[in-house]
């Protein structure tokens, strides 16, 4: 955070990131316990605030009524502080995400109503993450006409931003607003616009809608509202992210810088995680434009297309990682790219690598959580301390097959059909050991080797040993070279993965069942084997070991199966006396 000068955006930014970090619920109070309390004390209401945004990030997505009653009840007893009341809001809106919770939003609204641009910035924005999807007409009603009464330009975008979620995923639905919007004389309304026009139509392909981004994203007389309109191309062509290189290589080399970043941050969500050639083509050159905060855009797009790259997959990737570590660490670098560099850097690495961001589901619709947090991550132009929303965007790539008690057995396995360094993690950064000063050696002129020559010719009677000039290191890369070659081992051509390790969105293509008649598990749907897959078990009944399983848990488990029923003692069968029973 060193680039903030500003020590309360800083703690603000830092503990936010808590939640972007920490996302297992059970720990979060835990974690968080010691700057809620700071909230409480009244020491440090920023570092409070933070913390209440972390835990909403936490539980984003996933209502949770005890921490909802706890955030009402923070809200009660230290609302009264600006930039806490800020923090719980948020959090408000992030665990009642899709809520559409009536309570939750009349308490929004008269937060919003005080027109306090730090409190009603937040406010705002959590209507349009608890009203997300809801199309609600008295909600959209309310926060236009509250737009146009308040002088805060953070209120009128953070509403603007709203009203684009509230009309998520309604197509056609949201024209009527967007043409209310897009014909309002404040650019902040239009650049909201182009947000309503980029949630309406996600995943779309819709002509209509490219038509009129592309149309503003070259006309509007303002420059963010152009900006907003290029970006906004990524949300409507997410599905085809070859149609997205396309449509914006053109805009990429416009006279206008703002409409140069808006292309460059469409490739980036659009293309997230494919690493298209096509895509870093373009954005490659863009690395060196003239205008700083085009150059960020570059690099933020950048990480994002790259994500779950391997160098197998593209040899740039090596170089790219090079320019980002020379970038933030070159003091004479604008302030802007060294801050892009070392977000792209963490992006690039993301969850140890075992993240990444893909809009569309593998079963072709929208991932809500996904667009939305990238949504709120392009606004880090207005407030850095959005980027933490794009936790909200990341989807783990791995394997989870599981059995029909919703347990992941260990004995499971899928054949990947490609060499295993292809798709291998890349290896870990090993730090250059800093050399200590070392005393420098004396000076021994040659003077004194003769006279101690002498001295100990005179010990062995005489005779004098002759110095030969033997080169014993010559011998040693060759001995070196030769145990090389006999180490040398033929990379396989393939290799079992097992269930719950890392697959990459590229390896699917090259994945497959195992053709042994030994195997026990084979997926529900037949060549699945990515995210969480179903199990047919082919030999119910016997033991099986489960990933994550310790030995006293095992122990447990055992004990629980019930015993071998023993079979019945000898008996003789007389069909004449079970007859007459019978008939009795």
């Amino acid at each position: 955070c060193f680039f903030f000068n500003d020590t309360a955006t800083t703690e603000i930014y830092t503990q936010a990131f808590v939640g972007s970090v920490r996302c297992v619920q059970e720990t979060a109070m835990t974690i968080l316990q010691p700057y809620l309390r700071e909230a409480h004390a009244s020491s440090s209401p920023y570092s409070g605030g933070g913390a209440f945004f972390a835990l909403g990030l936490i539980h984003a997505n996933q209502y949770n009524p005890e921490v909802m009653n706890n955030l009402i009840q923070n809200m009660n007893a230290l609302g009264q502080n600006d930039v806490i009341c800020h923090g719980i809001s948020l959090a408000y809106g992030l665990v009642g995400m899709a809520k559409a919770d009536e309570g939750i939003y009349g308490e929004l609204k008269n937060i919003m109503l005080g027109d306090s641009a730090v409190r009603g910035e937040a406010a705002a924005l959590s209507i349009g993450l608890l009203m997300l999807g809801s199309g609600n007409e008295e909600a959209i009603r309310e926060l236009l006409n509250y737009a146009h009464e308040t002088q805060h330009e953070k209120i009128i975008r953070a509403i603007s931003l709203a009203l684009a979620f509230i009309m998520y995923g309604k197509e056609e639905a949201g024209d009527v607003l967007f043409e209310q919007m897009v014909g309002d004389k404040d650019p902040i309304v239009r650049y909201g616009a182009m947000y309503l026009l980029g949630m309406a139509y996600v995943g779309t392909d819709n002509k209509a809608a490219i038509r009129k981004l592309l149309h503003f994203g070259v006309s509007d007389v303002d420059n963010d509202v152009r900006r907003s309109a290029v970006t906004n191309l990524g949300f409507v062509l997410a599905r085809n992210p070859d149609k997205i290189t396309k449509t914006v290589a053109q805009l990429a080399d416009s006279y206008n810088p703002y409409v140069r970043y808006g292309a460059a941050m469409a490739i980036g969500i659009g293309c997230a995680g494919t690493a298209m050639k096509e895509a870093t083509t373009i954005l490659i050159p863009m690395l060196g434009d003239t205008t700083d905060f085009v150059r960020n855009g570059a690099i933020i797009a950048l990480s994002l297309v790259m994500m779950q790259a391997t160098k197998g997959i593209d040899s740039k990737l090596d170089d790219i990682k090079k320019y980002f570590d020379d970038v933030y660490k070159d003091k004479h670098e604008d302030i802007l790219c060294k801050f892009a560099a070392i977000i792209g850097k963490g992006i690039l690495d993301v969850g140890g690598r075992n993240c990444t961001i893909n809009l569309i589901s593998r079963f072709g619709s929208p991932k809500m959580a996904s667009v939305i947090g990238l949504a709120v991550f392009c606004q880090f132009w207005y407030w850095f301390p959005y980027i933490n929303f794009l936790s909200l965007a990341l989807t783990p790539t791995a394997l989870f097959g599981l059995n029909g008690d919703l347990k992941m057995p260990a004995s499971y396995y899928v054949l990947s059909n490609a060499k295993p360094s292809k798709y291998a993690y890349p290896q870990p950064i090993v730090r250059e050991a800093v050399n200590k000063p070392t005393k420098t050696p004396s000076a021994v002129l040659s003077t004194t080797n003769k006279a101690q020559a002498r001295a100990k010719a005179k010990q062995k009677g005489g005779r004098q040993e002759v110095m030969t000039d033997i080169k014993p290191a010559e011998t040693k890369k060759e001995d070196k070279k030769e145990e090389e070659k006999k180490e040398e081992v033929k990379e396989p051509e393939s290799e079992l993965i097992q269930n719950g390790r890392r697959i990459l969105p590229h390896q699917r293509k090259v994945l497959s069942n195992i053709d042994d008649e030994k195997a026990r598990y084979r997926p529900v749907i037949p060549n699945e084997f990515y995210g969480i897959i179903m199990l047919q078990d082919l030999k119910p009944g016997e033991s099986e070991t489960f990933v994550g399983e310790t030995r006293e848990e095992r122990k447990v488990e055992e004990k629980k199966q019930p015993a071998e029923i023993k079979p019945p003692d000898e008996f003789i069968y007389d069909p004449v006396s079970q007859e007459e029973s019978h008939q009795q």
